[in-house]
């Protein structure tokens, strides 16, 4: 009350008000505020346009707005000729500094278009002719494009010249002048027909459409000599005339259908912060799904918020917090995952961001603070902004779905867990295998070998990884090697004695798959359906298509180290069906014996099975290099270190795992040769086939000694640790661009090691997956992503930014 702003947004009965000293625009009542001022646009007079004879020509007002202010609720016409909405109307409902969000009549949901391709309607603009405000239209010789330019300051004109009647823009393409053609020539610098000439009939908003040697082709403006960034999309003709795009079928047949509409449709809606709810989702209270250690925590207080990413969307930032109607919400978690809801592509998932709200005050709530919430919890304020990000992840993954409903998370005493010294793999631990049983009664579960968890004790702190079962006599049932600790116990709550354990809901091993697998291998076992596993090995392919259409990452990996692609294609088509297939996903553990030779492995369930020389192919998936594979030998026999009854015990372990030994002290965990793995939940492939393994030749197994000098912890000044990470929470726009950077590098790794003799060992090939294997840690740890210079033109040029130049 009393207060002064401006109205932003107004809806049939509320306004939206800027308030100096508020950090998001209060909802109002209309019958509760005065109106004191009613702002005006204002328009610029004129603009100085530069010529190329240092002159300058002066356009006035009458005949062109060099910058138009446009303000929300202004109703406006696209006027982009190329655009789908091209001739609509709509309404403004959001201002950005380069874009508009439009609700476009007859359209539905909000549209982000550039203010370039929109004009205000005014009281004297026609409703039937679609122009732009003012455009310069010039025409030069027979070998020039005609350009029709809209002049505002982002139109990029260079130069004017009167006398010759040319403009210039500067990110133009530069026809070939020298050629007495008809029709204009342009030259490729890059791809399939790079260093080839041809006539350009088309041009197209990214690409443009040129006849090559009598074969019409499309090429990316990217590709071609002289090209920076095209700024007129007008299709060219043969004879370089430019000519006018159809109009869609849907505006020249179709009517606005404004006539449907009821009153103030575009004015209501229900929003959270910044976005429209599109979907609400409700249940009874007694069925809401407690499938995360956060949801169980905050309870009904929880909100869970799924924003798709897209360019639209990553326009604006996600909200960190959200006042609605008297109820105030705080960001905890941001994680990304695939998105149910969009578009189904069979060989692209879409990503959503899943936010994790606590509504923090509220109606008859108790004042939470979600920073001493979450410090109680861990010492998060050790850690790194993004690595605090990284670790919220770890509270939002869903649990294991038992048989009674219920999740797979379970409340303990500390107590019931020891930090143990490191043995060498990296992200293991131990549970009991008695304890085991008792946390997984239901005979589903009686064969299960270990499981990936999720621990939180405030005393201990946040740990992640795999437990595998073992056999404890004495002591705490659940064992923690540090590798597992992501955060350091709190340093606010440390006499809380209690803990909760989390299995994911991809935790239990081994899987349905590997269970079939196991029946089939171990002729003691009743035999698996035959019908019902070809059916899961069709779902499951190693190679979704044929292999001379496209090649997918692991037979890829194959054909580089040695077999050859009849072998190869052989193989892919056997695997289809129970009696061909020779592979398998397995989990990685850390060895219960502590006996088993260093440098070696053991492949639960699979001691009726031979292979040449006992050794087995393994690699991990993504496995963009060469160098991510190994021959690691098995043991068959039992060690002479090793207890009759551990050997034994191994024996009846069921097949799902791949058992690493220990490592010697000083030297590199075997994991880690093979693409950088670990065993903190990591799924190995190994192939078996013998024709594949007589051919493959991947490289050896050789020591790499470490430092293991324990490091001391970081230790980091006060800060407002929860605020910073924040920041790079609702930050969608790096988001959305190291999701397609990632996405980008893989597939220029794939693309070079497919054109080059060299194959996977072509070194650009190479560092293309190097800086893809940086790009997916990035979310997690930060750092750089490096790739050499001269690589960098491959990548798009809005992605550049977040490369770094490798020597």
């Amino acid at each position: 009350k009393g207060k002064e702003g401006i109205v932003s947004k107004m809806t049939a009965k509320m306004v939206y008000v800027t308030i100096e000293g508020i950090d998001k625009d209060p909802r109002v009542n209309k019958e509760n505020v005065q109106i004191i001022e009613r702002g005006q646009s204002t328009q610029t007079a004129a603009t100085i346009l530069p010529v190329a004879n240092k002159k300058s020509i002066e356009i006035t007002k009458n005949q062109t707005e060099s910058s138009t202010s446009f303000d929300i609720d202004q109703s406006i016409r696209v006027i982009n000729e190329s655009s789908d909405y091209y001739g609509k109307k709509g309404t403004i409902v959001k201002v950005n500094n380069k874009m508009l969000r439009i609700s476009i009549d007859g359209v539905i949901g909000e549209k982000s278009l550039s203010k370039k391709s929109v004009e205000i309607i005014t009281s004297s603009s026609s409703s039937n002719d679609i122009q732009p405000s003012s455009t310069l239209s010039t025409s030069r010789s027979r070998n020039d494009l005609q350009l029709k330019i809209s002049l505002d300051c982002d139109t990029g004109v260079s130069s004017a010249s009167l006398a010759t009647g040319i403009v210039t823009p500067t990110n133009a393409i530069k026809i070939d002048e020298s050629s007495n053609s008809e029709v204009d020539i342009v030259t490729i610098k890059a791809g399939k027909y790079k260093g080839e000439k041809g006539s350009l009939i088309q041009t197209l908003p990214r690409s443009l459409k040129v006849n090559i040697k009598g074969k019409q082709v499309t090429v990316r403006k990217t590709s071609v000599v002289g090209y920076e960034n095209v700024i007129s999309k007008t299709p060219v003709s043969r004879k370089g005339r430019a000519k006018r795009t159809q109009r869609s079928a849907e505006s020249i047949i179709c009517g606005s259908g404004e006539d449907w509409k009821v009153a103030d449709s575009t004015g209501g809606g229900t929003r959270f912060g910044s976005r429209i709810i599109q979907k609400i989702r409700i249940s009874m209270k007694t069925a809401r799904d407690d499938n995360t250690f956060l949801s169980h925590v905050l309870g009904d207080r929880v909100k869970v918020v799924e924003v798709p990413l897209n360019a639209d969307e990553c326009m604006d930032e996600f909200d960190v917090t959200v006042l609605e109607d008297g109820r105030s919400y705080e960001l905890m978690s941001v994680k990304i995952k695939e998105d149910t809801d969009g578009p189904s592509m069979q060989y692209c998932k879409k990503k959503c961001a899943r936010l994790i709200y606590c509504q923090t005050t509220g109606p008859r709530l108790e004042l939470i603070d979600v920073e001493t919430m979450l410090s109680d919890f861990a010492n998060f304020a050790a850690l790194s902004p993004r690595k605090v990000m990284a670790r919220l992840e770890l509270l939002q993954s869903p649990a294991l779905k038992l048989p009674s409903g219920r999740p797979g998370i379970f409340f303990l005493k500390a107590k019931d867990a020891c930090e143990i010294e490191c043995i060498g793999n990296d992200g293991c631990g131990f549970i009991s295998e008695t304890y085991l049983e008792s946390l997984l009664p239901d005979s589903k579960y009686r064969d299960t070998i270990a499981i990936q968890i999720r621990f939180l004790a405030p005393s201990m702190g946040v740990f992640k990884g795999m437990l595998m079962k073992r056999n404890i006599a004495e002591g705490p049932p659940i064992q923690l090697p540090p590798t597992m600790k992501k955060v350091a116990a709190s340093l606010t709550n440390a006499s809380d004695d209690r803990a909760c354990l989390v299995i994911t809901q991809a935790g239990k091993n081994p899987s349905p798959l590997n269970q079939y697998i196991g029946r089939m291998l171990d002729p003691s076992l009743k035999p698996p359906p035959e019908k019902s596993f070809n059916d899961m090995l069709k779902k499951k392919p190693l190679n979704k298509k044929n292999l001379k259409d496209k090649v997918d990452m692991i037979p890829r990996l194959l054909l580089a180290l040695g077999v050859e692609r009849d072998t190869l294609s052989a193989y892919l088509k056997d695997s289809l069906k129970m009696s061909g297939l020779a592979h398998a996903y397995v989990v990685g553990v850390a060895d219960p014996t502590v006996a088993i030779p260093a440098g070696y492995v053991f492949l639960t369930g699979f001691s009726n099975t031979s292979t040449p020389k006992d050794q087995i192919f393994v690699t991990r998936s993504p496995c963009a290099k060469a160098s991510d594979a190994r021959m690691l030998p098995m043991i068959k026999s039992k060690p002479d270190t090793m207890a009759q009854s551990d050997w034994e015990w191994l024996n009846t372990l069921p097949f799902g795992a791949i058992i690493f030994a220990n490592p010697r002290k000083g030297v590199e965990p075997l994991p880690a040769q093979i693409a950088s793995g670990d065993l903190d939940g990591d799924r190995y492939f190994v192939c078996w086939d013998e024709d594949i393994l007589q051919q493959v030749k991947p490289d050896p197994v050789v020591e790499i000694t470490v430092n293991v000098e324990g490091g001391s912890a970081e230790k980091r000044p006060c800060y407002d640790w929860l605020k910073e990470a924040q920041k790079l929470m609702v930050d969608s726009v790096s988001v959305q661009d190291i999701g397609a950077l990632t996405g980008c590098l893989y597939k220029l790794a794939e693309r070079t090691a497919d054109d080059s003799k060299l194959n996977m060992r072509d070194p650009d090939a190479i560092a293309f997956a190097e800086a893809y294997n940086q790009a997916l840690e990035f979310s997690k740890h930060g750092g750089t992503i490096s790739l050499p210079l001269h690589l960098h033109e491959k990548v798009p040029t809005r992605l550049r930014d977040h490369l770094s130049p490798s020597t």
